[in-house]
């Protein structure tokens, strides 16, 4: 079981309605378990049906479910979407219903029918695009009547869709569709006005017009990945997040996430506009060092950056109970071998740094698990059979990186968990970093005119998939000095930097906002 907390990265850091916590739990197939205020609600959650690839929960699940084992005590709703045998199993839930009698279930009349009428099952019939208010056990939801994606008609099968305002959350689970099939029912329902927080959205919906109404109409600010064959997830997780950037897949039963409103707040310091500014100085940034590559986790807890001259390489900022620490060294291999520039996967599961080896630079790598960093490994790939520095990842961790031989900018697709297979970009430089969805990278320059002795640049993806020509970030974050060592922070607002004006060519860590990429990209059509 894993557990991961990721923060709100929209301009209106809030939820709906003010500040709260929701924690999603995974169960099986489109099945979870909602968590927030103290209450909880279950969906879809207990079956038997496989359907040769949706694996059912288990038996150690059913049970703890069944028996209110947390985390399944005190549940407060029970939703079911549709009376289909991979969300809905009737002896289930009867024994579910039997020990929690403190517990609504709410679905269509031909899933209700088959369980004992305890008082608290609760049918609802609505026709085809209708949709009816209700409050149960104090928690308000709206229900809708979609067409299920194997019912043209949508008379055949009751497919209910379900926003429940949760603590001051707005969640929509929509059962089996997609949402370009049933997007001229969503429209009758004004999903825009609704200030939805959370959406599920099935792994297989990744048409552009699903994509344009849930990111541009229903504006969500977590969008969550259901129904995946678990034999299928690794396949999935690139293509549903090559669509929907930010996304959230969960993989194994019980793995949790904690959605949250908290802003990163980056050692407390006041976030920049469109005028680079010192990174907190006297505490990162310290005048008459070298101070380079910052890396902040995608969880806020957790800053890497190198000083040297004085210092001794690769620092670390960590955040305990809420509050930040005083910067100190990494040490991560221990016996204080030299180690520098060190980056997070997207998701937060990895770190990898490069380090002296053989008196060489070579990348290492640690994994998280349970909350804790496991010992440095040696990344085991033909990347390492040169002198190599500064690697950063895509969603579905293609790496790229520089190459110290001949100082070009370098990339690595993970297949079957290695990196085997390397490509030369092609661009002359070094520290590229690339957006976790692939469209653009940045990275430092001599080679293509500017300023001053090193630029900054950024190259986006065209349409066809190729790569354009590297665009100088201007004057207001490139001067007559050497500016290099541009990395973004994991909400993907900022930009950060070094900028080496100090006496002796010493460097300082800059932010700035990351709006500059934005009016750089080209106008698509």
């Amino acid at each position: 079981m894993k557990k991961l907390i990721l923060l709100l990265f929209v301009s209106a850091s809030v939820f709906s309605q003010g500040s709260k916590e929701l924690t999603v739990t995974y169960i099986a197939n489109s099945g979870f378990l909602l968590s927030s205020g103290g209450k909880k609600v279950i969906i879809d959650a207990l079956y038997n049906e496989s359907f040769g690839k949706y694996d059912p929960p288990s038996d150690d699940i059913i049970a703890k479910m069944e028996k209110g084992e947390k985390p399944f005590d005190k549940i407060s709703l029970y939703l079911l979407t549709h009376n289909h045998g991979d969300h809905f199993y009737a002896p289930y839930v009867n024994k579910f219903l039997e020990n929690h009698k403190e517990t609504f279930f709410v679905s269509s009349n031909e899933a209700c029918s088959q369980l004992k009428n305890t008082g608290n099952v609760k049918d609802i019939s609505l026709g085809v695009g209708e949709t009816v208010d209700t409050i149960f056990n104090e928690i308000p939801a709206k229900i809708f009547r979609l067409k299920h994606l194997e019912d043209t008609t949508g008379l055949r099968i009751n497919n209910y869709a379900f926003l429940i305002n949760f603590n001051g959350v707005r969640i929509f689970h929509p059962g089996d569709i997609t949402y370009a099939w049933d997007k001229p029912l969503l429209e009758k329902f004004y999903l825009d006005k609704e200030e939805i927080d959370v959406v599920f959205v099935p792994y297989f919906d990744l048409s552009e017009t699903s994509k344009r109404y849930i990111t541009e109409v229903i504006k969500p600010k977590y969008i969550i990945a259901m129904h995946i064959p678990p034999k299928e997830y690794k396949n999935i997780k690139p293509r549903f997040l090559n669509v929907y950037s930010g996304g959230i897949l969960l993989e194994n039963p019980l793995d949790e996430i904690v959605l949250n409103d908290n802003e990163t707040d980056y050692l407390g310091q006041t976030p920049p506009g469109n005028t680079p500014e010192i990174f907190a100085p006297g505490i990162v940034s310290v005048t008459g060092r070298y101070e380079y590559g910052l890396s902040v986790s995608p969880n806020n807890d957790e800053i890497y950056f190198t000083a040297e001259e004085p210092g001794d390489g690769l620092m670390v900022v960590r955040k305990v109970n809420g509050i930040w620490g005083k910067p100190e060294l990494a040490n991560l291999r221990g016996k204080n071998r030299w180690e520098f520039e060190a980056f997070f996967t997207p998701d937060g599961s990895k770190l990898y740094f490069t380090s002296e080896t053989n008196d060489t630079s070579k990348f290492w790598f640690m994994v998280k698990d349970a909350g804790t960093w496991s010992k440095p490994k040696y990344l085991p790939s033909p990347i390492n059979n040169t002198s190599v520095m500064w690697c950063t990842f895509t969603f579905d961790e293609t790496m790229y990186y520089g190459n110290n031989n001949n100082f070009q900018i370098h990339r690595a697709r993970l297949t079957s968990g290695k990196y085997t297979e390397i490509e030369n970009m092609g661009f002359k430089g070094t520290h590229p970093t690339i957006a976790p969805d692939e469209s653009f990278f940045l990275f430092n320059s001599r080679s293509y005119g500017g300023y001053g002795k090193s630029d900054i640049l950024v190259v986006f993806k065209n349409e066809n998939g190729s790569w354009g020509t590297p665009i100088n970030l201007g004057d207001k974050i490139n001067t007559e000095y050497s500016e290099t060592c541009a990395s973004l922070s994991p909400d993907g607002k900022y930009i950060f930097f070094s900028r080496y004006n100090e006496p002796e060519n010493k460097s300082n860590i800059y932010w700035v906002s990351s709006d500059i990429i934005t009016r750089l990209a080209p106008v698509k059509d």
